[in-house]
Parts: C-alpha cells; structure tokens; sequence
C-alpha cells in the first residue's frame, strides 16, 4: 500500500490577520455574522461609534475586529 493514499491530505489555507479595522465583507470570515446583522448591532445601539465601528475617511463604515471580540465574549 502507497503511504500517501493512507494519509489525509490537507489543503493549507492563508492566515488572515486584519488589521484594526475592516469592511464589513470580513465580518463573516471573523464572526460568522453578516453585513446586515452588523447594521442591527449599530443601529440598535449594542455596538458603539468609534469603539466597535466609525467612517472612514470616504464614509464607509469599518468595524474594529479586537472590540467586536472582546464584545463577543462580555469584555466591555
């Protein structure tokens, strides 16, 4: 028997590492949350302008990755 048909082959996948903020299409591959759960979270006053989100300087809105965590795990 070939040794490589009885090992599991693995793909290897590209670290993500963001930086300290982000658009909101990173928001799945950090959280498992989607671009309009994250407009509930605002817009409902759960996440904070300038700690958890803010404009950027086109008036996009970004999201602060660390501060959505530490929310996440009832790190106020």
């Amino acid at each position: 028997m070939n040794s490589t048909s009885d090992s599991v082959q693995t793909k290897s996948l590209p670290a993500l590492i963001p930086g300290r903020w982000v658009r909101p299409n990173l928001l799945p591959v950090l959280f498992g949350i989607n671009a309009e759960q994250a407009r509930k979270y605002r817009e409902r006053g759960f996440w904070l302008e300038e700690k958890h989100w803010r404009f950027d300087p086109v008036r996009r809105v970004v999201y602060n990755p660390e501060e959505i965590a530490n929310w996440f795990e009832g790190k106020l």
